[in-house]
């Protein structure tokens, strides 16, 4: 099984904004804001799904650079 580092800038700067957004809803959801909660949701998972291509880039680019060697 392969270990991921997090050293790309591009998928950490996506989570870490996914999370702010996620953190977010609760308070959101208290307020009665559904849509906004909803829409932090649907923000936060387009960034998670960002953030996951660029590590599987990475990782594809990192897996063929062994394999030619």
């Amino acid at each position: 099984m392969f270990a991921i580092s997090l050293d790309d800038s591009a998928a950490q700067r996506s989570l870490n904004e996914a999370r702010v957004l996620l953190e977010e809803i609760p308070e959101l959801l208290e307020r009665g804001d559904v849509s906004g909660a909803a829409h932090n949701l649907a923000e936060a998972n387009r960034l998670m799904n960002e953030a996951f291509k660029s590590l599987k880039l990475r990782l594809r680019r990192k897996t063929t650079g062994r394999m030619e060697r």
